[in-house]
């Protein structure tokens, strides 16, 4: 069958959309190598270091009460933090202790509440690093360091190449560690950048914000990009192995046995679970938990300022921005008419786009 050539003004639109693409990564990317890692960091970024020899027990006390993303952890023995503690640690460690693998050489944890429980209260995290010291599925999150003068362009290429969505900031006369920033850090703070470094598009026709995503699709965005989730039905431990060893992902889609969209849960949503003592839904479904979850989140004033994390493809560039930052799990989806998942936009996938990082 022989396919229709395009017209003339089918290719010059095009040539113009590939051009506004590539104009709009330049002026990212130059707003991102104009501002360092210190103009990035929150003035109340808090830097919390936890001792190897706490409990498990006490770091989840800790994460949950001041209501963390991550933590350095303390080395004695050497005077100087040696690792960091996310939420990703956080959830291997009761996955750990609720579900061992049978791959492990380990001796094998209880599968029961109390035992797993126990064990989290008399393990210290040196105990703990050292049982997980030769399994890679459970060691410790990756640490990257910053100086605080890198350009946040760089910084982000880094964070990319070495699979990390933070990294711990260092002044580079002192060598004082000054914080940690994350990859949403960053997203927010390019929102500065879309008033700072476009308001002169505006008198060049059309501003780069009008361009839909849409466009993107059709031209730049070639990476193959998994579709991942998991079935209502399925037990919450199931999705949050998910997470961790089957798709690496800090956030997972939920669908109903439909493949309908329903909605999703983040590793950080395992703190309500340890915060209110309810350790019997690991065993649950993983819509009982999201119906717990949305209950538990409907008391919290902060998370009713949260958007739907839905997009469409008429949502522009700025717009997808925008939702990711409000959204509770920084993840976005793209639904087909029957509320099939079509694609899937997070923080990391963002910033590929915007840095060429897409071959």
């Amino acid at each position: 069958m022989l396919r229709r050539q395009k017209t003339h003004e089918e290719i010059l639109i095009v040539l113009i959309l590939i051009l506004d693409q590539e104009r709009y990564r330049d002026t990212i990317n130059m707003f991102l190598k104009d501002n360092t890692l210190y103009d990035c960091l929150s003035q109340n970024n808090q830097l919390v270091m936890i001792d190897e020899n706490f409990s498990i027990w006490d770091v989840f006390d800790i994460f949950t009460d001041q209501n963390l993303d991550d933590a350095l952890f303390w080395n004695s023995d050497i005077c100087h933090y040696d690792g960091i503690f996310t939420h990703t640690d956080l959830v291997k460690i009761v996955l750990y202790f609720y579900k061992c693998n049978d791959i492990l050489l380990i001796q094998k944890a209880s599968k029961t509440i109390d035992e797993m429980v126990l064990s989290l209260k008399t393990k210290t995290v040196k105990q703990w690093l050292y049982l997980v010291k030769d399994d890679t599925l459970y060691q410790s999150s990756s640490l990257v360091r910053s100086k605080s003068d890198e350009q946040l362009n760089e910084t982000c290429h880094k964070m990319i190449d070495n699979s990390v969505n933070r990294t711990i900031v260092v002044d580079p006369e002192v060598q004082i560690t000054l914080g940690t920033i994350q990859q949403k850090d960053i997203i927010v703070f390019l929102i500065k950048g879309f008033t700072q470094y476009f308001a002169k598009e505006k008198q060049q026709g059309i501003s780069q914000h009008q361009l839909e995503i849409m466009h993107y699709y059709q031209g730049t965005f070639t990476k193959p990009y998994p579709i991942y989730y998991v079935i209502q039905s399925e037990p919450l431990h199931t999705c949050f192995e998910y997470m961790i060893s089957r798709d690496k992902v800090s956030a997972m889609p939920i669908v109903n046995e439909q493949l309908q969209y329903v909605g999703s849960i983040h590793k950080r949503d395992l703190l309500f679970i340890m915060k209110n003592r309810q350790y019997q839904m690991l065993s649950q479904t993983v819509y009982e938990f999201y119906s717990y979850l949305n209950h538990q989140k409907s008391q919290i004033q902060a998370y009713q300022f949260l958007t739907e994390e839905i997009y469409t493809y008429q949502d522009t560039v700025k717009d997808v921005v925008e939702k990711l930052v409000l959204s509770s799990s920084g993840l976005l989806v793209c639904l087909n008419d029957d509320r099939t998942i079509k694609h899937i936009i997070t923080v990391q996938i963002l910033l590929e786009f915007l840095l060429n990082e897409q071959q």
